[in-house]
């Protein structure tokens, strides 16, 4: 056993006379009686041979002199290498009919794509998909549901100019402008997923989205992801919160489920800023609160929680995932668009794309707490916009908590 030492991602947690030990990377979970939790703190050696081999199969133990950090990086590199398919995030306005208090967008000049840069948009699409069975669109905003016609316009030439290929399309929007003629377009656009953020119950909801029409609002929007759940769409529901309105968020929870119970999927996201202003923190005991509630309704698989990432994002790692601005300009992510300088890679309109940049954002990118922490796995670093100084949003957002989720999860299922 001189050969080998324990993992840096084995996380423990102590029971009333045992030992539960997850380990980040091979997302294996043991649990340990007295007299082997008695061993494996003093003379691992002293361990059934079973067990050790066990151990070292699944990385809690591994060969001293190896970097761990190192190896976890090698392997994400990889994946950005072995992509699948190509993803493109369309910006079909930077408009919207709400006016939201804490949208990075708020201060971007109101820009329309417009039929001309659609077809070229359609163009670049193909040109950059051909080694690809599969193309996906997000369409985004502003709200992108204000320029309908530019989304059919583009759809309907991929499909053209590629009827050999899987296209789908995904949707984020705040819901309120979905009527039937829309819902029908969206089949046409392969739409396989529609996110719809709520922002509190109704009163709250309707202050912060400071609709530019009173016909919009909260109830109108519960309305429509009922229709659109009843219209076969898959529905994520984004709850935005901060700690200020934590019980109008744990009421607006128990809306949603009472509502709609698991005919949509819900998670719960913390506000973050844009640039330099500082985010609200959001204390643990405050995560713990909507976690409980979470995972009480099954809108939470804790051990979804604790799966290790391949990749940081889709839009950071891999290459032929982009963003594209009304305008046709190529970023490699929404948020990021505030700093082009560091976001930026091109036109749709011709021109070679910026490598340095898609290699500057495919590359991890931690500080000396994060190669020291046991969640790296879980995160590889967290959010790029963060690391690059764009956003304020944090690194492993339950790293407080996953002491208890693995708690949680040897109490729900067979543990070794």
């Amino acid at each position: 056993m001189t050969q080998y030492k324990k993992s840096q991602y084995n996380i423990e947690v102590e029971k009333l006379g045992s030992l539960i030990i997850y380990n980040t990377y091979s997302c294996k979970l043991i649990e340990l009686d007295s007299i082997e939790y008695h061993y494996w703190m003093d003379d691992v050696s002293q361990l059934p041979d079973e067990t050790i081999n066990w151990l070292i199969q699944n990385r809690f133990l591994v060969v001293k002199g190896i970097n761990e950090t190192v190896q976890l990086f090698d392997e994400m590199l990889k994946s950005c290498i072995n992509q699948k398919k190509s993803f493109f995030r369309i910006l079909t306005t930077t408009g919207c009919n709400a006016d939201c208090t804490y949208c990075f967008e708020r201060e971007f000049p109101r820009k329309i794509m417009d039929e001309e840069t659609a077809n070229s948009v359609a163009d670049f699409i193909t040109d950059k998909s051909k080694q690809y069975k599969t193309i996906g669109l997000g369409w985004f905003g502003g709200e992108p549901l204000l320029n309908k016609e530019v989304i059919s316009l583009i759809i309907y030439k991929l499909k053209n100019q590629n009827s050999d290929k899987n296209i789908y399309s995904t949707i984020t929007t705040n819901g309120s402008l979905f009527d039937s003629t829309i819902i029908e377009a969206a089949k046409e656009w392969n739409v396989t997923n529609i996110q719809i953020t709520l922002d509190g119950t109704e009163k709250r909801h309707d202050m912060i989205k400071r609709y530019k029409s009173k016909k919009y609002g909260f109830k109108q929007t519960i309305d429509n992801i009922k229709i659109l759940v009843k219209s076969g769409f898959k529905i994520t529901i984004r709850i935005n919160y901060s700690e200020q309105d934590i019980i109008d968020t744990l009421k607006l929870i128990d809306y949603v489920y009472c509502e709609l119970k698991n005919t949509v999927k819900v998670y719960c996201s913390p506000l973050f800023i844009m640039g330099s202003v500082e985010e609200l923190e959001i204390s643990s005991a405050i995560e713990s609160i909507i976690l409980k509630k979470m995972i009480d309704y099954s809108y939470i698989n804790p051990e979804i929680i604790l799966k290790r990432r391949k990749i940081t994002c889709g839009l950071a790692s891999y290459s032929d995932y982009m963003v594209i601005d009304p305008n046709g300009i190529i970023y490699k992510c929404c948020e990021a668009m505030v700093r082009p300088d560091l976001s930026k890679i091109g036109d749709i309109r011709g021109g070679e794309l910026d490598e340095s940049i898609i290699e500057r954002w495919k590359q991890p990118t931690v500080d000396s707490n994060c190669l020291k922490c046991e969640c790296l796995p879980l995160c590889l670093g967290g959010c790029k916009c963060t690391r690059l100084g764009i956003s304020s949003m944090k690194c492993f957002r339950y790293k407080t908590q996953i002491k208890n989720i693995i708690q949680y999860i040897s109490e729900q299922t067979s543990v070794r």
